[in-house]
């Protein structure tokens, strides 16, 4: 008699949420003036606009794997800053005249390698104009976690996966602040990557300079609190001819450990729970903490109820479905014994009524 299989011991809710959450670095860059372009290329057919935007979505996409592997500083080959090939950004959506790219996160360090990757791209792409000489783009870049903040949704018959949840919301409205010379940063990334950079291990010349130009209103963001505005230069303090014109005479970064205790001081004061990374040892971002796992535990509660719900639904039709099949079958056996024309089409309407609903809950 072969002995009976010991039963695996079941996942805590903290370990259930440890093997399901993924944090992503996410990215947008859209192209700047993309709706002159659009009225100019309506207005001459010689110049199409759709081959410049389909030009900029391949050539920025190319410029972006370019950068990982010719522009990265050589301590981003090492650990913890090193990331997998698989894990660089890759674009996963198109939405007009904008690209939205993604990374998942295994340490928080892997931050300064993306944001380094992004920012080359955009300054090389503008340098180029590879489009038409006015052109630019310009990018933005967060955080969304899943599957608590943020879900990771795949639609049945569509290829690959998108995102939805106030992250995503909030990432696509920081996008209005971006220029061609600025890529903008949520708040809880720049703090992560500031974090990454006094370490340790200390990065003493990342070739990131980051600034702070004060706290406004984000679109759909923390219930109107205030947003701290930060970015990091594109074109490593040169200045560009626009912001001469915009009388900026000089490029004075942050102090990158006065920047951290801000947004660390921002983070406590509005309450607002640090991320974690399942394979990060950092102190910061290790976890989950009690925090995350009551919400992974409300979240789960919700979803079990629903499905309750759509199971006593699909129940509910199926009986619903045999008896309409049922009274179907009696009908159209009773038709062709009645001869009385009122009866007869008494029938015929029933018939046509158990017919149609046999076919909706089919």
């Amino acid at each position: 008699m072969a002995p009976k299989r010991k039963s695996r011991p079941r996942k805590t809710l903290a370990e259930e949420l440890q093997s399901k959450a993924k944090l992503y670095m996410m990215a947008s860059v859209d192209l700047v003036r993309s709706k002159s372009i659009k009225k100019n290329g309506r207005e001459n057919i010689a110049d199409p606009w759709i081959v410049k935007f389909e030009h900029f979505y391949s050539t920025f996409i190319a410029m972006l794997e370019n950068a990982y592997d010719q522009s990265l500083p050589s301590f981003c080959s090492r650990s913890p800053f090193t990331t997998a090939k698989t894990k660089r950004f890759k674009a996963y959506k198109v939405l007009g005249d904008e690209l939205f790219f993604r990374a998942e996160l295994t340490k928080h360090q892997q931050t300064i390698t993306h944001a380094i990757a992004l920012k080359t791209a955009v300054r090389e792409f503008n340098r180029r104009r590879s489009i038409e000489p006015n052109l630019e783009c310009k990018s933005a870049a967060w955080i969304a976690g899943v599957p608590i903040t943020d879900s990771e949704i795949k639609i049945p018959g569509l290829d690959g996966a998108d995102f939805i949840g106030p992250s995503i919301d909030k990432g696509i409205n920081l996008a209005d602040w971006a220029e061609p010379y600025r890529l903008t940063l949520s708040f809880d990334l720049a703090l992560m990557m500031l974090r990454a950079l006094i370490g340790p291990p200390t990065i003493q010349h990342s070739g990131l300079h980051f600034f702070y130009r004060g706290k406004k209103k984000l679109r759909n963001a923390l219930n109107g609190i205030l947003y701290p505005h930060v970015y990091v230069d594109i074109y490593d303090l040169k200045m560009t001819r626009e912001e001469k014109l915009l009388g900026i005479t000089s490029k004075t970064p942050c102090d990158e450990k006065e920047l951290e205790a801000f947004l660390e001081e921002f983070r406590t004061q509005h309450d607002l729970w640090p991320w974690f990374i399942k394979s990060d040892p950092s102190d910061h971002y290790k976890g989950p903490t009690e925090y995350w796992v009551e919400r992974f535990k409300e979240i789960r509660d919700k979803r079990q109820e629903l499905n309750a719900i759509k199971d006593s639904v699909l129940v509910d039709n199926e009986s619903a479905l045999v008896a309409w099949r049922e009274k179907l079958e009696y009908l159209q056996s009773q038709e062709p014994l009645t001869s009385d024309p009122e009866q007869k089409f008494v029938i015929k309407k029933k018939i046509e009524e158990a017919s149609r609903m046999v076919a909706e809950l089919s």
